[in-house]
């Protein structure tokens, strides 16, 4: 494909390398996906996983946390993780007290520890302040969504977020570590 685009004069020769690389990734992450949903169907919980990589990923993207070292890895982390996030979200009951309490500590945490940068991707120090800031942001959107649906009584979506905060600051610690 990026062979295509250079020979159609899309793209120049020099930036070949860039081009492969992003298209890796976005390969990646289109497989990831599916497998998440393949996943929800699997534990007959399509909507929490749709949930949690929703409430997920984009706090992911800014708060950091572990990475793992080649693409094959990271891949088979995140489906470990998922499978044991949706194994969580059928197991704890989802009381307001539990959900409060996970919610609570995960932000925490996030406040706390919001960005952790990987040895591929140094941030500078502008670089870290905006992504605090943005990774607050966003953690603090996602404590009033839980409460919302808390205070409507649809504690199972609001479990599920949780976990997905949960999950986000075990990877922050990790990438700590």
């Amino acid at each position: 494909m990026v062979n295509g685009f250079i020979k159609n004069n899309i793209i120049e020769k020099k930036d070949k390398d860039i081009y492969i690389h992003g298209l890796k990734h976005g390969v990646f992450m289109i497989l990831n996906i599916i497998s998440i949903i393949i996943i929800g169907i699997l534990f007959n919980m399509l909507l929490e996983s749709i949930i949690f990589i929703l409430a997920y990923s984009p706090l992911r993207s800014y708060a950091g946390g572990y990475h793992a070292d080649t693409i094959l890895n990271c891949y088979i982390f995140s489906i470990a993780l998922t499978i044991i996030a949706m194994i969580s979200i059928k197991h704890i009951p989802p009381l307001n007290y539990t959900i409060l309490f996970l919610t609570i500590v995960s932000a925490g945490l996030v406040f706390l520890l919001a960005p952790v940068e990987s040895i591929n991707k140094p941030l500078s120090k502008e670089e870290r302040k905006q992504y605090k800031n943005i990774a607050r942001i966003m953690c603090a959107i996602e404590i009033v969504i839980v409460v919302i649906f808390l205070i409507f009584n649809i504690n199972s979506i609001a479990l599920t977020i949780s976990i997905s905060l949960f999950v986000l600051a075990l990877m922050l610690l990790f990438g700590k570590v």
